[in-house]
């Protein structure tokens, strides 16, 4: 049950978008699916949330989105939703038992 309480925790933080560590604390059993924003790149504005998350032992995905300032819409939303689908099955394979997306 306390496994439980504490992956809920950190969908639920994840989802209102509070970052606290001692909710993110994992034994590299979380994966985060982190994706940036419109024009944006996976490597600006969310490395510092990238290496917290990454401190705490979990394992983290970012991306570069068909949205992404260099890639400027070249896949279609569904093809966006497959890479995404690869980055969760890439966190799994990785030992992920719970994994998050979460756009920034």
């Amino acid at each position: 049950m306390t496994n439980r309480r504490h992956y809920l925790s950190a969908l639920l933080a994840l989802a209102s978008g509070v970052a606290c560590p001692a909710v993110f604390a994992s034994n590299g059993d979380i994966g985060v699916v982190l994706l940036h924003g419109k024009g944006g790149l996976p490597t600006r504005y969310i490395n510092d949330l990238v290496a917290a998350l990454q401190s705490q032992g979990n394992l983290v995905a970012t991306p570069e989105m068909p949205w992404a300032k260099g890639r400027i819409y070249d896949a279609t939303f569904e093809d966006a939703l497959r890479e995404i689908d690869r980055e969760v099955a890439a966190l799994q394979q990785k030992g992920a038992k719970l994994v998050v997306r979460r756009w920034s």
